[in-house]
């Protein structure tokens, strides 16, 4: 009888392993993190340029993000390994919004996780392609962030996602950002709330 049981207990994981459906690799949340595998810190470069200051009917001198995280996402749906990778942080005290038009550079550092993308059939020319349950988008979180107006108040503004960012990896291993920041329509006042939003549709992202 025991050995009955082992053979019938042998034959159903051998279907789970050849059944289409079956993937031995899907370990749902669980997968190993990232940073077990083989990875890369890669410079992330941003030109940031403010635009619309004569639509700007706020007065907006500055707008400073305090914190905010570069994240691998992407819509929940069947045989997900993960569904989000924290890939980097944003520099502290990043400004998004200035007096001027001109064109204002930050850095920071992007992670590339190669190896995990290998393990589980991301695709390797881009940061944020994880494996290949996809699509996967790189995203901006931008939280914490304070406005200052011309009357030289300060006030929170409440987070935006800036979504659908390229991430195409370059030869020369350096991901180049140009970020044009709209005034017009930037931050949104909801009363009901008593909170400044930032809309950031009005945040618009290409790599060079």
């Amino acid at each position: 009888m025991v050995m009955r049981h082992r053979t019938v207990t042998s034959f159903l994981f051998a279907c789970l392993l050849v059944h289409p459906g079956c993937d031995p690799e899907n370990q749902g949340p669980n997968t190993a993190e990232p940073r077990s595998f083989d990875y890369h810190q890669h410079p992330l470069i941003m030109h940031v340029r403010t635009i619309n200051h004569a639509s700007d009917t706020l007065g907006t001198t500055s707008v400073v993000v305090n914190w905010g995280v570069q994240f691998a996402r992407r819509h929940s749906g069947e045989k997900l390994t993960r569904s989000e990778v924290i890939v980097g942080t944003l520099p502290d005290s990043m400004q998004l919004v200035y007096p001027d038009s001109e064109v204002h550079t930050c850095s920071t550092s992007i992670d590339y996780y190669v190896g995990y993308q290998r393990r589980y059939g991301g695709d390797t020319t881009r940061y944020c392609e994880m494996d290949r349950y996809g699509p996967w988008f790189f995203l901006l979180k931008l939280t914490r962030s304070t406005a200052t107006f011309t009357a030289r108040d300060s006030v929170r503004v409440y987070s935006g996602t800036v979504d659908m960012v390229p991430d195409t990896v370059r030869p020369n291993g350096v991901l180049e950002l140009d970020i044009v920041v709209d005034l017009d329509g930037l931050l949104a006042w909801r009363a009901h709330l008593s909170r400044f939003y930032l809309n950031a549709d009005r945040i618009h992202v290409t790599q060079r």
